[in-house]
């Protein structure tokens, strides 16, 4: 649900806070293809282009269909998290690089 269709009295509730980078995390050994769908579809419903997808590792079709979504029509951009390299020292570097900062 989108922050711009919660509405009390007529005002959003959560005013200010459009700009947002969703983050999906899954507690299991590796997230699949099914666990990224569903991702994905969750950031189009939400209006959102780019997601974080935390998880202890990614199967090989996740990350293929990580990589398909990247190509589409309407592309969203889905970066996988392993948690492993979220606990890496290097993760602020190449998470700054991959912000464009």
């Amino acid at each position: 649900m989108t922050s711009t269709s919660i509405k009390r009295d007529g005002q959003r509730l959560f005013s200010g806070q459009e700009d947002y980078i969703p983050i999906q995390v899954k507690n299991k050994d590796k997230a699949s293809r099914p666990d990224i769908d569903s991702f994905a579809h969750a950031l189009s419903r939400d209006e959102r282009a780019v997601g974080f997808f935390i998880a202890w590792d990614f199967t090989k079709d996740a990350l293929t269909e990580i990589a398909r979504l990247a190509k589409a029509a309407s592309p969203l951009v889905v970066i996988p998290v392993p948690v492993q390299k979220l606990i890496a020292e290097t993760f602020d570097a190449e998470l700054l690089s991959l912000m464009g900062v």
